[in-house]
C-alpha cells in the first residue's frame, strides 16, 4: 500500500473522529504521509512488501523494516532521513505494544 492510500485512510478516520484532539492528530498524521506520498508515490522498482503480517506489533515491525529499505533507495539526505524518523516511530510503538502484552 503505497503511502497516499494511508494517507487517505487517516483522512477517513479524520472525518468521523469525535473529538477535536483526535481528529487534529489523524489530520497530522494524514500530512505526514501525504508528503511522504509527494517524496515516494510507489515503492521502489523491485520492492517485494513482506506478506507475513499477523499480530499488530509485527505489522510495525514489517512497515519499520519497509521504510528502512525505501530509504535505503533514497539520494536525497532529508527525505532518508524523514524515512528513517518514520522508521524509528514504527520500532517505538511495536515496543510499546510488546510491553503492553
Amino acid at each position: 500500500m503505497p503511502f497516499s492510500d494511508t494517507a487517505a485512510y487517516f483522512e477517513a478516520r479524520a472525518k468521523t473522529a469525535r473529538s477535536d484532539d483526535r481528529r487534529s492528530a489523524l489530520a497530522e498524521a494524514r500530512k505526514f504521509y501525504r508528503q511522504l506520498a509527494t517524496i515516494t508515490p510507489t515503492f521502489p522498482m523491485g520492492y517485494k512488501r513482506p506478506s507475513d503480517f499477523a499480530h499488530a506489533s509485527d505489522r510495525l515491525d514489517k512497515r519499520a523494516q519497509e521504510c528502512v529499505a525505501i530509504a535505503e533507495a533514497m539520494h536525497d539526505p532529508a527525505c532518508k532521513d524523514k524515512m528513517m524518523r518514520l522508521a524509528r516511530t514504527y520500532e517505538q510503538v511495536s515496543r510499546s505494544l510488546k510491553a503492553a502484552e
